[in-house]
């Protein structure tokens, strides 16, 4: 589990965005961790396959609005519906800013935005 926080502390010096989804609560697998990268690539697992793929869409949109939050989903079993919550914390990129030109402005401009 440790992997995931190094791949996401890397990702984030390298400033590319990432989401960490982690089951809070459930029949099983609580605390299991599933880090999400741009393109719906993942690292880790919540422990369940189907559970896993559900949760992409969310964490993909949490990589970009930054969004945290518990999401609840059910996952159909041959014991029946098994109830998951998973929180997703998305890790935005930061923006990029695009100065056009070179005037007396651009050089102030350059610094404040760092």
């Amino acid at each position: 589990m440790s992997e995931l926080y190094e791949e996401l502390k890397d990702l984030l010096a390298q400033e590319k965005g990432a989401a960490m989804a982690t089951v809070v609560r459930g029949p099983e697998h609580v605390g299991a961790k599933l880090l999400v990268l741009p393109g719906k690539k993942t690292g880790g697992t919540l422990g369940n396959e189907t559970l896993d793929a559900i949760v992409l869409e969310d964490a993909e949109r949490a990589i970009w609005n930054g969004e945290a939050g518990t999401h609840t989903y059910t996952v159909e079993s041959e014991t029946g519906a098994l109830p998951f919550d998973v929180f997703i914390e998305g890790f935005p990129p930061p923006p990029t800013l695009i100065i056009v030109g070179a005037g007396h402005i651009a050089i102030p401009l350059t610094t404040f935005a760092k």
